[in-house]
């Protein structure tokens, strides 16, 4: 189990077993992210840009897309782990 390392942000010291195992995502949360992320596609689809205030609409699509990208990346951390984990263990 991680421990809370003195930073200005909350960190947790982990090995690398760890980092890795803690990574993995079950089913449901895989589901959950990507419902979320389907919400989040359909919001920027859905964008409108209004010729008044054209930097509203960049920081809209900015954000939204940051969002996407994050919940990506978790979901690529996760698949990586479950493989890394699986070629530790010898199963596929």
């Amino acid at each position: 189990m991680g421990t809370i390392v003195p930073t200005t942000f909350t960190r947790y010291s982990m090995t690398e077993e760890e980092q890795m195992q803690n990574s993995v995502l079950s089913e449901l949360q895989l589901q959950l992210i990507q419902n979320e992320r389907a919400n989040i596609a359909e919001q920027i689809l859905g964008l409108k840009l209004d010729p008044v205030s054209p930097g509203d609409f960049m920081q809209q699509e900015s954000f939204l897309k940051g969002q996407l990208m994050i919940l990506g990346y978790i979901i690529d951390r996760s698949v990586a782990a479950v493989t890394a984990l699986n070629k530790i263990s010898g199963t596929n």
